[in-house]
């Protein structure tokens, strides 16, 4: 496998922006990794992109990846919408570190969006609620934070491992 390299990075700004939608802060981002790179980065070199989300805040867009690609001009370029949570933004990141190393592409774009002022704060509050896994961590009243904390104790238990190990691990 060959290496990949990180060309740029960008963010939007974080907040409540309910006049914003997410396709207009995902342009603020992607303006920003684009200028931020060192030399110059057409996005028609951009070979594929992977795009992290929970849910657009509810919503439930089933395309929304595809429609970030199409608002930002990169038609054609293959997208895949990474679904993980809190952490589909970084899954999409290893997700395009993957695809260059295998030499899928040689430019790819990884992000993530998630817009949660565009609904209720009570239809917020349900979605996140019924978000997990039904079964267990729904009825159990666990949260995603509180289930990664769990996954990180059952880790610390079975392999003796610290919080110190743990977060220098990261």
């Amino acid at each position: 496998m060959r290496d990949a390299y990180v060309l740029g990075a960008g963010q939007s700004a974080f907040g409540s922006f309910p006049e914003r939608s997410y396709l207009s802060l995902f342009d603020d981002a992607f303006d920003a990794a684009v200028d931020s790179v060192d030399g110059e980065l057409s996005p028609d070199e951009i070979d594929e992109a992977f795009l992290g989300t929970l849910g657009v805040g509810g919503r439930q867009i089933g395309l929304s990846g595809p429609a970030v690609t199409e608002h930002l001009g990169l038609h054609g370029v293959p997208t895949t919408r990474v679904e993980n949570a809190c952490a589909a933004s970084g899954y999409a990141f290893r997700q395009a570190v993957t695809a260059v190393r295998s030499g899928m592409a040689d430019v790819a774009l990884a992000g993530g969006y998630e817009v949660m002022t565009d609904a209720s704060s009570d239809h917020t509050r349900w979605w996140l609620g019924v978000s997990g896994e039904t079964e267990w961590e729904r009825m159990s009243g666990t949260t995603f934070a509180g289930v990664y904390a769990q996954m990180a104790s059952a880790h610390m238990e079975a392999y003796d491992t610290t919080t110190c190990l743990l977060y220098t691990s990261l």
